[in-house]
């Protein structure tokens, strides 16, 4: 049957098999690589936000412990009961 096209109709069904299984290859190959790829990126952009306020938090540290040592100092001096 394709045997008895022209040698132009061939070569155009046959280009036209190759696009087709390219076109078929990205649709179920690299679009799903790609889509999981932006979705990677999204995790990394919530994860950096996240180190970021925890990065935050821990710099605060200092600060917060300074005050603790003073409130407990002062309940010291004023005779309350500090469990620790």
């Amino acid at each position: 049957m394709i045997s008895e096209l022209s040698n132009e109709k061939q070569r155009t069904l046959a280009l036209s098999l190759l696009a087709l299984c390219l076109v078929f290859t990205v649709g179920l190959i690299i679009t799903p690589i790609m889509n999981s790829a932006a979705t990677d990126d999204e995790a990394i952009d919530d994860l950096k936000f996240t180190l970021r306020r925890y990065q935050k938090i821990v710099a605060g540290k200092d600060q917060i412990v300074q005050q603790t040592n003073v409130i407990r100092a002062r309940q010291k001096q004023d005779g309350y009961f500090i469990n620790r």
